[in-house]
């Protein structure tokens, strides 16, 4: 029943794991599966979160397909629902992903300095949200950066 709330986290929980097993035509299909019961369980709030993070799981197969303009399309999309979505928070560990997100955009596009830009903001905004510099978040985003200086 994909009216079920439990059938959203199953199937991005196969998406992700289809992903990780680089079958990505078979990810894409349940993450878009996903956006649609999202789309019918938050009806009347195109700005859930859930959404937004689901947009950035399409965004994320989309680039390793090499369709760099409807991951970056995804990514815009999740980046304005999250904006509108926490409107009142200033710092939220889900922009830092998406704003990680634009930055291996840029980078897979060789426009370091655009990546390394979002790759920065991605790890300010993490020191914020984890007050602390030992998350594993704030690792990946060094890591990011790093691997542009490389």
């Amino acid at each position: 029943n994909l009216n079920n709330p439990e059938m959203e986290k199953c199937l991005t929980d196969i998406g992700n794991l289809y992903e990780n097993l680089s079958k990505y035509d078979i990810a894409l299909k349940n993450y878009n599966e996903v956006l649609e019961i999202q789309r019918k369980l938050f009806a009347g709030n195109e700005n859930h979160p859930k959404i937004a993070m689901t947009l950035n799981n399409i965004g994320n197969v989309y680039e390793k397909l090499g369709n760099i303009k409807k991951a970056f399309k995804s990514y815009e999309k999740a980046y304005k629902i999250q904006k509108d979505a926490f409107l009142d928070i200033e710092y939220h560990d889900e922009i830092a992903i998406t704003l990680s997100n634009f930055g291996s955009i840029y980078e897979t596009n060789l426009d370091y300095t655009n990546a390394l830009k979002f790759y920065y903001e991605a790890l300010e905004m993490e020191k914020k949200v984890y007050n602390c510099y030992n998350h594993s978040r704030i690792a990946t985003s060094l890591n990011d950066i790093g691997n542009v200086y490389e």
